[in-house]
């Protein structure tokens, strides 16, 4: 069953990837506040933890790899941040549709890396960058 529900919403993400990154993003909010309302959460709490680090942890290493938001850079290290966090929270179809440069790819995993081990130090400057994703962050 708990496999049956994570290749549903795995699906759900895929077809929103594909709209762009903000209506992606804007489904996961969904999707967690679904989770916050549902009684039924019991059973789906692993689900809710992957959602929360594609949801969360993507913005954090794009301003690792980049801190220019008007750099074309800064593109790169945002698909490689998502399919590095979609790899490694079990959602193979959707990593393998985000299209990256290797390079960042190789770094977003490094950092996702040493951020699910506690390692290093997370200087985090939070910028004016998706205004109503770092209000969701903050709530």
């Amino acid at each position: 069953m708990v496999e049956y529900v994570n290749k549903q919403i795995e699906e759900e993400l895929l077809s929103y990837y594909k709209k762009g990154l903000n209506s992606f993003f804007e489904k996961i909010n969904d999707k967690l506040e679904e989770f916050l309302k549902s009684a039924k959460m019991e059973g789906q709490k692993e689900l809710f933890k992957k959602l929360i680090k594609i949801r969360t942890y993507p913005p954090l290493l794009t301003l690792l790899l980049s801190n220019n938001p008007e750099n074309g850079d800064w593109e790169k290290a945002r698909l490689s941040s998502l399919k590095a966090v979609a790899e490694g929270e079990g959602f193979n179809k959707l990593a393998e549709q985000i299209e990256t440069d290797l390079a960042y790819y190789e770094k977003a995993k490094n950092g996702l890396n040493s951020l699910n081990k506690g390692e290093g130090e997370w200087d985090i400057t939070i910028q004016v960058f998706e205004v109503g994703s770092i209000q969701e962050i903050i709530r």
